[in-house]
């Protein structure tokens, strides 16, 4: 496509037979299917640059749900903890009971010894367990002593 100058305007004009008329109408016709190629241009930039927003946006909320639900997860297991200690001492290998939680989650809290080495009975580690549907969201542990 040609630079639309008044050099090149009056150039054209002089070197047609028909007049103002033609020059207009040999312009219009080296701009045919112009519009058509923009147009596809456009729609392709419209559709890559929309692509792209959407996964942005796909990838943000499903990013702000595994968060909401570790938040979640968080606070039953140190809900659970506080259970455990406002609890009495249970023997290793006995679970202290679960405490309510949201729908969906399930916690367990199992207690351990803390050295298998050389065990003592008045001393245990506590795990807390906290699961939505099958998956394992948080782990928390803790070492609780038998206050006689």
């Amino acid at each position: 496509m040609k630079l639309l100058t008044a050099t090149y305007m009056k150039k054209m004009w002089m070197t047609r037979k028909g007049g103002v008329g033609s020059c207009i109408k040999s312009l219009v016709r080296e701009k045919t299917g112009s519009l058509l190629v923009e147009s596809v241009v456009s729609i392709a930039l419209f559709t890559i640059v929309g692509t792209a927003v959407m996964s942005g946006l796909s990838t943000t909320q499903i990013s702000g749900a595994q968060t909401e639900r570790q938040s979640i997860a968080e606070f039953v297991a140190r809900n659970q903890m506080a259970s455990i200690f406002e609890s009495v001492y249970l023997n290793i290998g006995t679970d202290y009971p679960a405490v309510t939680t949201p729908e969906g989650y399930t916690v367990t809290a199992i207690t351990v010894e803390v050295d298998v080495l050389a065990p003592d009975s008045d001393v245990q580690k506590v795990i807390v367990t906290v699961y939505y549907g099958n998956d394992t969201v948080f782990v928390l542990e803790t070492i609780k002593a038998n206050q006689l």
